[in-house]
């Protein structure tokens, strides 16, 4: 269905802008979900059980461990975003390079295609003496 509706379109956008638009909003919910559960995620995530937890969960919105203004929220937040990058680095490196190697060697391929001929014909041919 989406397909047709894409060949309908007089310009359908190009790949690489669909997955960059994908790939921004992935990114900004991502972010966003952290910055509105910081406290949360952190308790339950990243707070080990030998680390004391804090007398009580709820907290004021103004004070408190889970406030933006408190100097905690920040420190829980940029461990959290470090925790989340870490995770994407283990998770993803290894199809990113292998997405770099076949373009690359797609790429590479379609050069080498798409030279005619004569180009080859310059190249002195190999002789090996016996």
């Amino acid at each position: 269905m989406l397909l047709l509706q894409v060949q309908d379109l007089a310009a359908p956008p190009r790949t690489s802008d669909v997955v960059k638009d994908c790939v921004k909003a992935c990114i900004k919910s991502t972010y966003q979900f952290l910055f509105d559960n910081c406290y949360e995620l952190y308790q339950r995530e990243l707070l080990t059980d030998s680390e004391p937890r804090p007398c009580s969960d709820v907290f004021d919105e103004d004070q408190g461990p889970g406030s933006m203004s408190s100097l905690e929220y920040w420190h829980q937040l940029i461990a959290l975003v470090a925790s989340i990058i870490d995770e994407d680095q283990t998770s993803y490196t290894a199809v990113f390079n292998q997405l770099v190697a076949s373009t690359f060697l797609s790429s590479f391929i379609n050069a080498v295609n798409s030279m005619p001929i004569s180009t080859f014909s310059s190249v002195a041919p190999l002789h090996v003496k016996s």
